[in-house]
């Protein structure tokens, strides 16, 4: 009995939480038991949570539009992917306007936009190199990615995802 009294103690003094979501919130399109009253009970105690996402495929509206066809939700302002993660981490790295050579989904198209970077399609004109999940990869977009990266161009990716399969 003392250690369960322990741990809700601790879990009194939880402040913040962070959820990732695929496998936390649902598997494929079905909602895990509990999400909604879960949220819920976090709002009523006035904690303050985010959903977080190695998935750079969706933007923060098309994963809360997804939670609502489950039945889950989530206002946009609690979601983060690593699209947005990237384009805010690399408006913190770079001068605004850089140029950008991107591989990815709209959503990264969109979340590098937002923070004012250029984006390219000549290798040779580009700064930064981001490489994301994408759909549509071909050679064309590979070797582009790969002469800016070589014209000196800095890499980043969103994420390294050794276990990926399609969400």
């Amino acid at each position: 009995m003392t250690s369960t009294l322990n741990k809700l103690e601790t879990l009194r003094k939880v402040r913040a939480v962070l959820l990732d979501m695929d496998g936390v919130l649902y598997v494929g399109d079905q909602p895990l038991p509990g999400v909604q009253e879960l949220l819920a009970y976090l709002d009523a105690t006035g904690r303050k949570w985010l959903c977080v996402t190695n998935n750079s495929s969706r933007t923060s509206q098309t994963f809360s539009d997804k939670l609502a066809a489950m039945g889950i939700t989530v206002d946009p302002v609690h979601i983060l992917g690593s699209a947005e993660a990237t384009a805010n981490w690399l408006a913190e790295q770079s001068p605004n306007g850089a140029k950008v050579i991107m591989m990815g989904e709209a959503s990264l198209r969109g979340a590098l936009q937002a923070k004012g970077f250029e984006l390219v399609d000549d290798p040779f004109e580009a700064q930064i190199a981001v490489a994301s999940i994408y759909y549509a990869l071909n050679y064309d977009v590979l070797t582009r990615l790969t002469l800016a990266i070589r014209n000196g161009a800095r890499f980043v990716a969103t994420n390294p995802d050794a276990t990926w399969w399609r969400c």
